[in-house]
């Protein structure tokens, strides 16, 4: 599996910085199935970094970062784990105090932040070239408090797709598996152009 992995790793790097006729060559389409098909060797995460060219090219294998500093993801700790589906993606956040409320429990906000983000992600693999997923709901259940120091893990399930509109399932739980919280998100995908 490692070196399927790996060799996944290395089609999706190449095609991704590959010119057009080295791209038609590979026999994959030149729109995003191209990348929902280079998706099934890897990791779906990664296609979605390499795809959108923003992980520093040096860490590829690395945690998820953008070249932005600050942003809400970093802000809050964010990290996304490896998925093996464009479908079904996984994240983790430490329960720091910049994710607290002043009472010493994991905030819902933040917990709807993470869900949001990951389903954001989700959606941004299964776009096309000049797709973007925009947020237009996000509705939450709060049903366990995690306290300062633990750590939660999101896992955002798709639950339905048409042209323009995807809905996530996103379940958050804690080190011991309980469900912390269970959060809706409902994505628009609309065009660069029509932001």
């Amino acid at each position: 599996m490692l070196h399927d992995l790996t060799n996944g790793l290395t089609k999706v790097h190449n095609l991704l910085h590959s010119t057009c006729e080295e791209w038609a060559d590979s026999g994959l389409p030149m729109d995003g199935r191209g990348h929902r098909e280079a998706a099934r060797c890897c990791p779906s995460w990664l296609v979605i970094i390499c795809r959108r060219q923003t992980l520093v090219p040096g860490s590829l294998m690395k945690d998820f970062t953008y070249p932005f500093s600050g942003t809400l993801h970093e802000v809050l700790g964010m990290r996304l784990l490896p998925s093996t589906s464009p479908e079904e993606l996984r994240a983790e956040m430490p329960v720091g105090l910049s994710v607290c409320q002043p009472f010493g429990f994991l905030s819902g906000g933040a917990s709807m932040a993470l869900a949001e983000t990951l389903a954001g992600f989700g959606s941004m693999a299964l776009c096309g070239g000049e797709e973007v997923p925009m947020g237009i709901q996000v509705s939450a259940n709060h049903v366990h408090a995690v306290p300062l120091g633990g750590k939660v893990c999101a896992t955002a399930r798709l639950l339905s797709r048409s042209r323009r509109i995807q809905v996530w399932n996103v379940d958050i739980t804690d080190e011991e598996g309980r469900l912390v919280s269970t959060c809706r998100v409902t994505n628009c995908i609309t065009t660069r152009k029509a932001l």
